[in-house]
């Protein structure tokens, strides 16, 4: 049976999200781009492409088409790229059809947890994204690797031969391309922000719009501190099993632990959160079930 993939890139807090979907209901899975050798990558990159011009890549359940961003990341195929899958939370509920009762659910079936476990996944898929850009690109401005790693990845889709050119150019321009999107995701800076980065790199801010800098680094902090005292008491979101609110968290702010300067102030601020977003990068919480309660 051909090895499941992931498509993406470790910049996307969907496709972690996704892949500790994966892990908890034990599917083998590569993650491409960036493992695969530059043929596989044109092999299965031109499959997808193809598929998502064609609209055959999937949504389970499929959505309203005037509300569907279609094709939204990541991807994900079952059968090694012969099909593709779209959006972590729908594919969160096509992995607990695919297992029936042989494992627990990422979705409680109790309407008054599914109900909230759904609301927490909207939220740090929402919101939630919105203050790990920012504490990646303001938090971290002087330290991110986010360039080094994309461009490792996406290196990889040309032949070894040249790939030192299209790495180089893809370390400077992601960078100055996600601080260009702080404002779309909703960080503004104050006027006349500074910050000890090339000039291109300083986050913008907007005229008529306010500063939202301290807001969003506040509400970062106040996630850190409850998400903290959560877990002095259980080990997930919802008692003792992993669910769509636990993969949707860790999601977002796992993307913290590549930040050294973000990461930093994690784990002084919340030393228990920063352990289990590592037990969950590490497959810890794989087939983890118990009790669920509010």
């Amino acid at each position: 049976m051909p090895t499941a993939i992931t498509w993406g890139l470790e910049a996307s807090p969907f496709l972690l999200k996704l892949e500790a979907m994966l892990r908890f209901h034990a599917v083998p899975f590569r993650r491409l781009p960036g493992t695969g050798g530059w043929l596989e990558n044109l092999r299965i990159g031109s499959r997808l492409d193809r598929a998502k011009r064609a609209g055959l890549v999937r949504r389970h359940p499929q959505m309203d088409p005037a509300l569907d961003e279609y094709p939204a990341v990541p991807f994900f195929s079952e059968d090694g790229g012969a099909t593709f899958q779209y959006d972590s939370t729908s594919i969160g509920h096509w992995l607990d059809e695919r297992a029936g009762d042989r494992v627990p659910a990422l979705f409680p079936s109790d309407p008054r947890l599914g109900f909230v476990a759904r609301l927490l996944d909207e939220a740090f898929d929402e919101f939630g994204l919105y203050m790990v850009h920012h504490m990646r690109w303001v938090g971290s401005a002087t330290d991110t690797a986010m360039g080094e790693y994309t461009a490792r990845e996406l290196s990889r889709l040309a032949p070894p031969v040249v790939r030192a050119l299209p790495a180089a150019q893809i370390r400077t321009r992601i960078p100055r391309r996600q601080v260009r999107r702080c404002p779309y995701l909703f960080s503004v800076a104050p006027e006349g922000y500074r910050e000890n980065v090339e000039p291109l790199r300083v986050p913008p801010s907007r005229p008529g719009f306010p500063p939202t800098h301290d807001l969003l680094h506040d509400a970062w902090v106040a996630h850190l501190e409850a998400m903290e005292s959560l877990l002095a008491v259980q080990p997930f979101i919802l008692g003792e099993g992993f669910t769509i609110a636990d993969a949707s968290a860790y999601g977002q702010l796992s993307m913290d632990l590549i930040d050294p300067g973000t990461v930093r102030e994690l784990r002084e601020r919340a030393p228990r959160l920063h352990g289990w977003l590592v037990g969950i990068r590490d497959g810890a919480h794989a087939g983890r079930c118990g009790s669920l309660f509010l």
